[in-house]
Formats: C-alpha cells, sequence, structure tokens
C-alpha cells in the first residue's frame, strides 16, 4: 500500500509503502527502500495495542532508565515523545533461552524506548546491529560527562 508519509525520506522522496512486520506498519522509502518511520495503528484506523507495565521494574529502575537516555528513544532517537521502558532483549526471548526476572529486568537489559518503537519491536529482541549503536551511544555519553 501507497502513502504519503509525513516528512520526505532522505532521498527526497515522499511517498511509502507499508509492509507490516509482527503486527506493526512500517514504512519504507517507496524510491530507496530504506526504513522511515513505524506508522502507529491510530493514524492508519488500525486497532491499537496496549502496552503493559511491568509491576517487577520498580519505578526508581524506570526512572534511571529514562533518565540515562536523556529524554530520547535510544532506537530511534526522537525526543519530546512519550517513553516506555522496553527489554532489549524481550521477555518471551529470554524466557526462551532460561533468562531469569532478575536478567530480564536488569538496568542493562532495559531500555527507553517509544511507544512506535516499543510496540514495534512486540515480543522480538532489538537487532544486535542497533543495540550495537545504542552501547556506542551511552558510552560516548558517559565520556562527555
Amino acid at each position: 500500500m501507497t502513502i504519503d508519509m509525513r516528512e520526505p525520506c532522505t532521498c527526497g522522496c515522499s511517498t511509502g509503502e507499508i509492509e507490516v512486520k509482527s503486527g506493526q506498519d512500517v514504512v519504507r522509502c517507496s524510491d530507496c527502500g530504506a526504513w522511515c518511520y513505524n506508522r502507529p495503528k491510530a493514524e492508519s484506523g488500525k486497532a491499537t495495542r496496549s502496552v503493559s507495565t511491568r509491576s517487577d521494574i520498580k519505578p526508581k529502575k524506570r526512572a534511571k532508565v529514562l533518565l540515562r537516555a536523556n529524554n530520547a528513544c535510544e532506537v530511534c532517537r526522537r525526543t519530546g515523545v512519550i517513553l516506555h521502558v522496553g527489554h532489549v532483549v524481550s521477555v518471551a526471548e529470554g524466557r526462551k533461552v532460561g533468562l531469569s526476572d532478575v536478567e530480564l529486568n536488569s538496568a542493562e537489559n532495559l531500555i527507553a524506548m517509544c511507544e512506535e518503537c516499543n510496540l514495534g519491536l512486540g515480543k522480538e529482541t532489538i537487532p544486535i546491529k542497533n543495540y550495537v549503536a545504542i552501547l556506542m551511544a551511552r558510552f560516548k555519553e558517559a565520556d562527555s560527562k
């Protein structure tokens, strides 16, 4: 399905193709095929998913994860949006390989994400390439302090 994108791709194209991945509408540039953004279900008229708050992630830990991210989604780097606390290794995949709740909910496995990125990943683990970029940004931030 072809749509008019919110803003043009870096290649200059303003039309995108929607690809459904793990239940998320992913918008890619019609010309170059680059990822542009995850389209919210509300924007496409589809039923929205809800996010559950995990009681085993205490407010103090949640606050530390959000502060560490400097008010930006650690996946897409957007600012000025409501941030969720998600998992680098998803709970579903972590349990498959035997990770405990303590390991899954450790600060190292928690990440600040905007709603689009968090819901877009669903039960998937963040791709290693993205996680390496996130770690590099965290180290760079720590070095500048």
